[in-house]
């Protein structure tokens, strides 16, 4: 969900784009080489192959992926990051954008909240932990070799799109809108969960990307937080027929309120409601 409103929106701003994925579909860039981040020699290969002035880095195992996959996560979201970030620096690539997470913060209660980049973070979760390894390593990259290192960490993402086997609300949540269907959090109706359309996602990732200059090495990525009961009344004010399901997954694994206040004041992106990117998208399919 990731790379691809990333590469769309740089081809659309004239921008060369080699795009490194795993998976097959669509062409989102000029360049398209499909592979695993982890294979070391294809990612050699680009990188003998292209000049690249900028690296975005969002492959990895997300967090469900990454409990049930604990030695593919460590290989994709460490091995892999290392490996990709001295690629960049023996290339005297100028900038690298880290696709972080929320998660590297660590579980905090809504009254602790919202919490800024200035936070000491302890992670709750292995995945967070990868995340935060590869920050840590990644600023001492900057301090040693003078590599610009930023870490994007990102809210929940959510869009249309084909739904993933571990989150599937995340796509459900615009997919069901125009047709209707059950629409399954598994998180309590009383959860708080930051997220963000992964379309403004992406526009503030390259924000990060192609700024002149950046005060900061880690940012968070500007969303909204919503108590699911709440996101579900408007999806069923603004979907035809969807039924909302809860469940018990445990959500002591992020903060439920980060702040965005360094990213606006920095790049005066103004933000975008995700209500109305429920209702923009309800009213293209109609």
């Amino acid at each position: 969900m990731q790379g691809q409103p990333v590469c769309k929106r740089l081809v659309e701003m004239g921008r060369e784009v080699v795009n490194f994925d795993l998976r097959d579909g669509e062409r989102w860039a000029q360049h398209q080489v499909r592979a695993d981040i982890a294979d070391r020699a294809a990612v050699q290969a680009v990188f003998e192959s292209f000049p690249f002035e900028a690296v975005i880095h969002l492959a990895s195992l997300l967090h469900t992926e990454s409990w049930k996959n604990p030695d593919h996560a460590f290989d994709t979201n460490v091995l892999a990051s290392a490996y990709l970030l001295n690629l960049c620096r023996q290339h005297d690539v100028n900038r690298f954008v880290f696709g972080s997470t929320v998660d590297a913060i660590g579980y905090l209660p809504l009254e602790a909240c919202p919490v800024d980049e200035s936070y000491d973070i302890l992670p709750s979760d292995f995945y967070g932990e990868t995340k935060r390894f590869i920050e840590k390593m990644g600023k001492a990259y900057a301090e040693q070799y003078g590599m610009q290192f930023i870490s994007a960490r990102i809210p929940f993402l959510v869009g249309p799109g084909e739904p993933s086997p571990t989150s599937a609300w995340r796509m459900d949540l615009f997919n069901l809108l125009p047709s209707g269907g059950v629409l399954q959090f598994g998180f309590p109706a009383e959860a708080v969960i930051p997220m963000v359309d992964c379309r403004d996602a992406a526009e503030s990732i390259i924000t990060l990307a192609l700024a002149e200059k950046v005060r900061h090495s880690i940012y968070h990525i500007p969303g909204e937080s919503f108590q699911l009961s709440r996101l579900a009344e408007e999806v069923r004010r603004i979907g035809a027929g969807v039924e909302v399901r809860y469940g018990d997954k445990d959500t002591h694994f992020y903060p439920p309120v980060v702040s965005y206040q360094r990213f606006y004041e920095e790049f005066k992106l103004p933000p975008v409601s995700l209500v109305r990117r429920l209702e923009e998208y309800r009213q293209g399919r109609e």
